[in-house]
């Protein structure tokens, strides 16, 4: 179809009829300037474009929507791409910059759309680490309970600032270890994300970590008197059984925990069958132990008589039952609160359960 060459005017050009759908658009150029084309399609839109060779190249540059756009202000429009186009810019650079930063946009949208969460990546990493660490229960426990503010953020758009802001709540109690012991278990999530192509970078890199001294604090053979006085104390006749079994689990833990120096979570999960009462053996199978070998434990002749004890009133696979549950065993937190409350009676401060490993060396 010829194009139509006029000078253009507003009123001239709102004279022009829409075209047909067969005939799809028309096309017109201004007398005054002439790289300024006015182009209406059947659908009825109205536009202004610049039409001009740019290295022997001929480009359609769209400049604006007619009748937003006026007749005056495309002409001033054109003169000015016409001058940026003489001193060597390009306009299609702008445009091809403007559209890419667009797709850009509108891929990074979809990714996110898509994107998994921190708290879905760490669902993740969890069923990867229960096959590699026997504590990933605990260890997913701890991130959960300290991390749970990133839950619903994309593991992509979370910043060292998210983790240091974390960071900075827990030292704000005094929780050093613990502030020290999360950014522990957070760095290998990240460096697993960067693993499976989902973030780049890992935000726990770069923060500074509380210094640690090594600790040395033990049970003194004056301590520990105070300590086996309070072990050997009756329980209170108000208590309920289960409140009378769950006290009696307590206190045999600590008791097992200072004559064998073993880890508080192989103590947790003992069982009778692991106990030989008459070679006075405890074996730890690998399954259990931190290097992945089978264990053996001398029993004291003090604490073989109280499992003797113990073992005759049980009904539970387990040396310690839960109270609530014989066939689970005591949890880690009940042992914490009861070793606070009877090292407050004993009058001892600064003193961990993990401490009573290095006690059992010093004797």
């Amino acid at each position: 179809m010829p194009v139509k060459v006029f000078k253009f005017t507003q009123s001239a050009l709102n004279e022009i009829k829409v075209p047909t759908k067969e005939e799809k658009i028309i096309k017109c150029r201004d007398i005054i300037q002439r790289n300024l084309l006015w182009i209406i399609s059947y659908t009825g839109f109205r536009r202004f474009y610049l039409g001009i060779n740019i290295g022997g190249i001929y480009y359609k540059i769209k400049i604006g929507d007619s009748p937003d756009l006026t007749v005056a202000k495309a002409r001033k429009k054109i003169q000015q791409l016409k001058r940026d186009i003489a001193n060597g810019i390009n306009p299609m650079d702008e445009r091809r910059k403007i559209n890419k930063e667009r797709r850009e946009k509108r891929e990074k949208r979809l990714k996110l759309k898509n994107e998994l969460t921190f708290g879905q990546v760490h669902v993740k990493y969890t069923e990867y680490s229960s096959l590699y660490h026997k504590s990933w229960k605990i260890m997913a426990q701890r991130v959960k309970r300290y991390s749970e503010s990133l839950y619903n953020k994309k593991i992509s758009e979370i910043t060292k600032e998210d983790i240091q802001k974390i960071f900075d709540e827990i030292t704000a109690r005094k929780h050093y270890v613990t502030a020290n012991s999360i950014l522990k278990l957070l760095s290998p999530i990240f460096n697993k994300a960067i693993e499976w192509g989902l973030i780049d970078k890992n935000p726990v890199h770069g923060i500074k970590r509380h210094k640690q001294e090594s600790r040395s604090r033990y049970v003194t053979s004056e301590e520990m008197g105070r300590v086996m006085k309070v072990l050997a104390e009756k329980e209170n006749s108000k208590l309920t059984e289960e409140q009378k079994q769950s006290k009696i689990s307590e206190k045999l833990f600590l008791f097992t925990a200072l004559f064998t120096a073993a880890r508080s979570g192989n103590i947790l999960a003992m069982r009778w069958d692991e106990i030989s009462l008459s070679e006075k053996i405890w074996c730890i199978p690998k399954t259990k132990t931190k290097n992945g070998k089978t264990l053996y434990i001398g029993l004291a002749d003090k604490l073989i008589e109280v499992l003797q004890n113990r073992k005759l009133c049980s009904k539970s696979e387990w040396v310690f039952p839960s109270p609530k549950d014989n066939s689970k065993h005591i949890s880690s937190s009940t042992i914490h609160q009861a070793w606070a409350k009877i090292r407050k009676k004993a009058g001892i401060q600064n003193v961990t359960i993990h401490d009573l490993r290095r006690t059992f060396a010093t004797w």
